[in-house]
């Protein structure tokens, strides 16, 4: 299958609307293929950032029917061949989609989402977060387990592009319990396994950097969002982002994200 095929199908495999012959073989391509493995992160991305500007938004009550209009317009031009209307009906979906998310990210501008503890609220939603939480959630084994940081490094010594230094906390509640490897988008992170209070806390280490247009992830400083009903601490140290999450309170993930001593 040839990337050209995959840019045809990615919304359809995206979508799940593929056939299990069809969904395989572009998963096959996609592993194997560089290039199309950041179209298919950008898309998902993009399709992130609508779901998350359309979240809440009422648009207006005619605006449904005049799109469809439009669309039914143009749909009835290009079956007549027309090359021009096809290439119209395609620009009225994408204008009626650019009005909508539009309407979403002006009525978030007039709301901003209050800021906790003086963190920065990440913005706009990341994929990366995304795996973070099926990460933890998904509670799978540890490649290695150890509760030294320094046979933690070492596992990951040849394995990652990185040096890894486990977070280390003062609290003695907090216990290295393991580590191992797991890609994050078209990356391999390292994942940290804490227990705290009898709990698990996943931080996980990678050179990536998350899409932050506003600027407001600086050096050392915390911020934070909310996905799938986890919070996501998130500290840069260096060329170095460190993700938290876990099965414990927003405000107990927030100081440990804050006392963490992290490595740079």
């Amino acid at each position: 299958m040839k990337c050209e095929l995959i840019d045809r199908r990615i919304g359809a495999y995206i979508d799940g609307e593929l056939d299990p012959m069809s969904m395989l073989d572009v998963e096959r391509h996609i592993e194997a293929c560089a290039r199309c493995q950041e179209m298919l992160v950008f898309e998902e991305r993009f399709r992130g950032l609508v779901r998350e500007s359309l979240e809440g938004v009422e648009p207006p009550r005619n605006l449904k029917a005049q799109i469809l209009s439009s669309i039914d317009s143009s749909e009835r031009k290009a079956a007549r061949g027309s090359l021009a209307a096809r290439a119209a009906q395609v620009f009225v979906a994408a204008a009626s989609l650019t009005l909508i998310v539009g309407i979403g990210l002006q009525q978030r501008a007039l709301s901003p989402e209050p800021l906790a503890f003086h963190e920065a609220s990440l913005s706009p939603p990341s994929l990366v977060l995304d795996e973070v939480v099926r990460i933890h959630s998904s509670a799978l084994p540890a490649d290695v387990r150890a509760q030294a940081p320094s046979e933690i490094s070492h596992y990951f010594r040849d394995k990652v592009s990185f040096p890894v230094q486990p977070a280390v906390f003062d609290d003695g509640e907090v216990r290295l319990m393991g580590a191992r490897l797991h890609p994050v988008g078209s990356r391999t992170a390292a994942v940290l396994y804490y227990e705290v209070e009898g709990r698990r806390v996943t931080v996980v280490v990678t050179d990536r950097d998350l899409p932050d247009p506003t600027g407001r992830l600086r050096e050392g400083e915390v911020a934070y969002r909310d996905v799938g009903g986890y919070t996501l601490p998130v500290v840069k140290v260096g060329r170095l982002t460190y993700i938290f999450t876990g099965d414990v309170e927003r405000e107990t993930l927030l100081r440990l994200a804050r006392s963490a001593r992290l490595a740079r």
